[in-house]
């Protein structure tokens, strides 16, 4: 008789645990945990300190007329849950306020931690809408911006539109593939910036994964004072599948061949592809934030400066 009595004080002890609210939140990610505007905000301040001030509110209100009228006709809320990079975990794509801007950020669960997408391009542009739609179970990310307007009563213009896909490790835009992908044999990268001081880079990229460095930096006021860098090394095989397939992805896109950009202090970039069936891809980009895909190969090839091991060779 105390055994059956006992038995069923355990089952209930088990039913209890199983079903608890404690239990059933023990095995939930922090983002599935997040249903307010303070959770979600709470989350991307625990996640990165520089995001300290970003503010969520479902209300959406911003003292710019323009950014609440572009929010209400692309229909914007302020956070949505979704698996945008296909790891199983729930993802969150939140438009706030960061210093009093309209800004989106994507909060990523990456299993031992959250990371945050900036989307770089948008601290160059103005009033970011973000929205999510799916093709089948793949969530999409429909992107715009606009160029910053010169007087709070200008109207909005340039309007550009980006449809995003999470792809070798970052935002890249979405294309529909050909039976054939093009293959790259090799990649060039050449980019010349200047500030205080003035740097050259080029970067060469094989197929094979042999790839060679050469910069020359000096003062901008003291130009003969040059510094000069030669190395090669052979990328290893995580990192070369990474570049061979974005260029690869890059063929499929419809790309101009000159993007522009107003601003000052910003690199000036060539890209230059050559694809095994002899198409030669070339693109100069003022800013490095033509596309998202062009943006994801440069930060993938400049990646290869820290990840690899370099050895000098001749300038």
């Amino acid at each position: 008789m105390l055994i059956h009595v006992l038995s069923a004080g355990l089952l209930l002890v088990a039913v209890f645990l199983r079903f608890s609210p404690a239990t059933a939140q023990a095995g939930r990610s922090k983002i599935e945990l997040a249903q307010t505007d303070s959770q979600v905000a709470q989350l991307i301040h625990d996640t990165d300190k520089a995001y300290a001030t970003f503010t969520v509110s479902s209300a959406l209100k911003f003292a710019d007329k323009r950014v609440k009228k572009q929010y209400r006709l692309a229909h914007v809320k302020a956070w949505v849950k979704a698996d945008f990079d296909g790891n199983g975990r729930l993802d969150l794509l939140i438009t706030g306020t960061h210093y009093k801007k309209s800004k989106i950020i994507c909060l990523l669960d990456m299993g031992d931690r959250l990371e945050i997408e900036s989307f770089y391009r948008q601290f160059y542009r103005y009033c970011p809408v973000a929205t999510v739609r799916y093709v089948g179970t793949q969530p999409l990310i429909d992107y715009a911006d606009f160029a910053k307007p010169f007087l709070a009563s200008d109207p909005l213009a340039d309007k550009q539109r980006f449809c995003l896909v999470y792809k070798y490790g970052g935002f890249v835009d979405y294309v529909q593939y050909p039976l054939s992908p093009a293959q790259p044999d090799s990649i060039r990268y050449e980019s010349v910036f200047a500030y205080h001081k003035v740097l050259v880079e080029k970067l060469t990229f094989a197929s094979s994964g042999a790839a060679t460095y050469h910069s020359c930096s000096y003062p901008v006021l003291e130009e003969t004072n040059k510094t000069f860098i030669a190395q090669q090394t052979q990328v290893a095989a995580p990192a070369l599948a990474a570049v061979i397939g974005l260029a690869s992805h890059l063929a499929a896109q419809s790309l101009q061949p000159k993007y522009r950009t107003g601003y000052n202090h910003v690199p000036h970039t060539t890209l230059t592809i050559i694809y095994h069936d002899g198409r030669r891809l070339q693109v100069q980009d003022e800013g490095e934030f033509g596309t998202f895909s062009l943006m994801r190969l440069y930060i993938l090839l400049k990646q290869l400066r820290k990840s690899q091991a370099w050895q000098p060779t001749r300038p």
